[in-house]
């Protein structure tokens, strides 16, 4: 399946997996008041994903063309890169 992800995308964590697979590690829950409520009623920032997706493309840049990218000096996906100071 194909899910277009909404504002909010950037709050989810991802990772590399072993088979090269770039994965959703945590989608983090909207910010709430009390554990209570985090714990009974807290709806993730991100609806129609889960932790464990595969994300076999990002913005149409496969999964380590991504790694390489936010990782490069100077690139745009790199917001490190822009950051002042660095």
């Amino acid at each position: 399946r194909e899910v277009r992800l909404p504002s909010g995308w950037e709050g989810l964590s991802i990772k590399l997996n072993r088979a090269s697979q770039l994965v959703v590690s945590e989608v983090p829950k909207a910010c709430f008041s009390s554990a209570a409520f985090g714990a009974s009623g807290a709806k993730p920032q991100v609806d129609g994903v889960s932790e464990g997706d595969e994300i076999a493309t990002f913005n149409g840049e496969k999964p380590l063309k991504v790694v390489e990218r936010i990782t490069a000096q100077g690139d745009a996906w790199n917001a490190c890169s822009s950051a002042s100071p660095p």
